[in-house]
């Protein structure tokens, strides 16, 4: 016999075929959301060094490096159901 899902222990909701985090799910995407952020903040100011001192190819890779953290950091961001409406995110950006 199968246990039944329990949405609660999961941390997640079901709205149609939506996925909604909460709880416990949640909290494991703020983190790594954090995370990738801050890396791609690093990545975009050891590209800008790289330059600097005349280090193209290298800056470039650091370049891709980057734009592969952003990707991944909208990924946690929607996941999150942190963008909304350009309204709503107007509003909590200048919160």
């Amino acid at each position: 016999m199968t246990p039944a899902y329990n949405s609660a222990y999961y941390g997640v909701s079901f709205r149609g075929k939506e996925v909604v985090p909460h709880g416990y799910a949640l909290k494991n995407l703020e983190e790594p959301f954090a995370n990738k952020s801050q890396t791609n903040r690093k990545y975009l100011a050891f590209a800008e060094r790289a330059e600097r001192d005349s280090y193209r190819a290298a800056a470039r890779m650091l370049q891709s490096c980057r734009e592969a953290e952003t990707i991944h950091a909208h990924s946690h961001l929607r996941a999150m159901q942190g963008v909304g409406s350009t309204e709503e995110d107007l509003r909590e950006g200048g919160e």
